[in-house]
């Protein structure tokens, strides 16, 4: 039986498919360390303005400048799911498939 063979108190594919997991929260906290690092260093007291031209623009501060950028990599995520949702399901899957490869070979 597969789920029988354990190494610890967890099934072997279990583990892999919780280091995937981890490895998905990583990789997402990367990207958002990213854009608040380029966001961060691109501040310059003006908020985002959605029609592109400087006379519209508005003084604002970091910490509003900062959940604006956020919000925009939200909205970009939600456009993009389609893409977004399959990449973060390779490393669980690919964890699950390692993990009962092992497994069955033990």
């Amino acid at each position: 039986m597969v789920a029988a063979v354990t190494n610890g108190n967890k099934p072997i594919a279990f583990r892999y498919f919780l280091a995937g997991l981890t490895t998905d929260a990583i990789l997402i906290g990367i990207v958002l360390l990213i854009v608040l690092g380029a966001a961060a260093l691109s501040y310059e007291g003006r908020c985002f303005n959605p029609i592109g031209l400087d006379t519209f623009s508005s003084d604002c501060s970091f910490m509003s400048y900062l959940l604006q950028e956020l919000l925009i990599v939200l909205l970009l995520a939600i456009y993009a799911w389609w893409i977004i949702i399959p990449l973060l399901l390779l490393p669980p899957l690919a964890g699950l498939i390692i993990g009962y490869y092992k497994s069955s070979k033990a």
